[in-house]
């Protein structure tokens, strides 16, 4: 049927490369408009979770992942340039998500090493240890407010900053934080 959207059937045993061929061949991509350079709108911060959904169709969306989603050090960087330097972003979402490996780490009692222990005791002093959703919600907002600060520090006050919750279970989406352009909270 024309127009219907072919449901993609993703093997484990696929390579990454035969899944990059199998989800090209079901979209209608004008490359062309790649060759002209970036031009994102959107840029998601998330932990790398496999089963967090991250579309990057139509050049419109810059994806930064890690463990947790955590805007430590490199991740500040990369968002200070993105904003800096990309101007067609508009909005910067920092999803955090249910059943988190790393929030469940720093919540045991188990000590780590080397740099995976840097990241998970930075969230062990940021976040609210008495529930997982606790910590989750702490972490989604000392993210969104260091999203604020680089912000600030852009100097792009025409970005929005939204902060959300993925549920993993159901992929259900919860909106909890937005902050508007600057220009838009003068004006009122």
């Amino acid at each position: 049927m024309a127009g219907q959207k072919k449901i993609m059937k993703l093997h484990p045993d696929m390579t990454i490369l035969e899944k990059i061929a199998l989800f090209m061949a079901n979209r209608e991509i004008d490359f062309s408009a790649f060759a002209k350079g970036q031009t994102p709108y959107d840029l998601g911060i998330t932990c790398y979770d496999s089963r967090i959904l991250k579309p990057n169709e139509l050049n419109g969306i810059l994806w930064s992942t890690n463990a947790g989603g955590v805007i430590y050090t490199e991740t500040q960087a990369s968002v200070l340039i993105a904003l800096k330097e990309m101007k067609s972003l508009r909005r910067v979402s920092y999803f955090t998500h249910t059943g988190c490996l790393v929030i469940q780490k720093a919540m045991s009692d188990e000590e780590f090493e080397g740099p995976e222990a840097a990241v998970i005791n930075y969230l062990r002093s940021m976040l609210d240890m008495r529930s997982e959703e606790n910590a989750m919600m702490s972490l989604l907002h000392n993210s969104v407010a260091t999203l604020v600060n680089l912000r600030r520090e852009a100097k792009r006050f025409d970005v929005e900053i939204y902060g959300y919750v993925y549920h993993t279970d159901t992929a259900k989406i919860d909106q909890i934080s937005y902050f508007p352009p600057v220009a838009s909270l003068i004006r009122n």
